[in-house]
């Protein structure tokens, strides 16, 4: 609930400084879903194109997974936050802590690189 409202609270701030988005800054590291998700947000208006792995449990069975792909959608609503990861054709949508409607609930995000 501490992590919601940090988010919430992040994500409406005014922005009093910041670095420019560029392929020159990753590989980063987000133990924090929704800041990951913001980053990718970001990437993604810019049109840029991110690379990300990600270590979690499938939501259904629980069981481990660390995988990489593309990331090519990002979902934010009132009860929906995740991005579409597309793992060599296969799509799999990728929430963070408590996770329920996604296929994997993630508690790392590495995005390790971003292409034009």
């Amino acid at each position: 609930r501490l992590l919601n409202i940090f988010e919430k609270a992040w994500r409406t701030a005014e922005e009093l400084i910041s670095w420019p988005l560029s392929p020159e800054s990753y590989p980063k590291i987000f133990l924090e879903f929704g800041m990951g998700l913001n980053e990718l947000e970001n990437i993604l208006s810019k049109g840029l194109k991110p690379y990300v792995k990600i270590e979690g449990w499938f939501v259904k069975t629980r069981e481990p997974i660390a995988a990489q792909g593309w990331v090519v959608d990002v979902k934010r609503s009132l009860d929906v936050n995740n991005f579409t990861l597309d793992i060599d054709g296969e799509k799999l949508t990728i929430g963070g802590f408590d996770a329920e409607v996604e296929d994997v609930e993630a508690y790392k995000v590495v995005i390790e690189r971003v292409i034009k």
